[in-house]
């Protein structure tokens, strides 16, 4: 997709978060947390945020080189450093849309882009009715090319 999308200045990337503390309580996935966290090397669990900031770092000029990637967010890049102030760059971003999976990730990640005037753009198909009213809640527009 990045070299189909990269002629008309588009970066295709894609975040393969690693254990992350959902924003909602979920014994389950606490519990399944929890059994994680003696497997990352930092030694917890990231925050959404964390995501959220590579989200911004993807998406703005500091990231307009950086395409065709997967970029993983697990608590073992260690020396991986992006400066970057979240908010200066997200309110200096054109063309503000994000495409995202639905459910907790999606959601905290949606919120904080959302407060930075993105348009958030996700779907739905095969997907819970909780993760329905998620989508929902947050504001997300569903894709009419999924349903």
């Amino acid at each position: 997709m990045a070299k189909e999308f990269g002629p008309n200045g588009i970066t295709v990337n894609a975040i393969s978060p690693g254990p992350i503390r959902p924003e909602h309580d979920d014994p389950v996935q606490s519990q399944h947390l929890f059994g994680q966290v003696g497997r990352i090397p930092l030694g917890h669990p990231g925050e959404p945020y964390h995501i959220a900031s590579l989200c911004a770092y993807l998406v703005s000029d500091g990231g307009g080189f950086v395409s065709g990637q997967m970029i993983a967010c697990n608590g073992a890049a260690g020396k991986l450093k992006l400066s970057v102030s979240v908010n200066f760059e997200l309110e200096m971003v054109a063309n503000k849309i994000a495409i995202l999976s639905p459910g907790d990730m999606g959601h905290a990640v949606g919120r904080v882009l959302s407060e930075h005037g993105f348009d958030i753009l996700t779907h739905l198909e095969g997907r819970s009715e909780r993760t329905r009213v998620l989508a929902q809640d947050a504001g997300f527009r569903i894709s009419p090319f999924a349903e």
